[in-house]
């Protein structure tokens, strides 16, 4: 008989900054979701970063930006 080996898959660069962010956050006591939370203030950083950089024209955004500026309401 054979083993199955199963593949070890690590976290991605993505996946890891978020662990580090949550678990950040929870030491400093903050919340994690609601008015003040850690998603509520990463979700508007990136969108406003996002909406910069296409103002800059330092990328090929289109309207998309504006888009989740619109949708999103932060």
């Amino acid at each position: 008989m054979s083993e199955e080996m199963t593949p070890i898959v690590e976290p991605s660069a993505d996946e890891q900054l978020a662990k580090e962010l949550v678990e950040h956050a929870r030491s400093e006591g903050a919340q994690l979701v609601g008015p003040g939370g850690l998603l509520t203030d990463l979700t508007k950083t990136v969108l406003e970063t996002a909406l910069a950089v296409e103002r800059s024209g330092d990328r090929d955004w289109g309207g998309r930006a504006q888009a989740l500026l619109v949708c999103c309401r932060c």
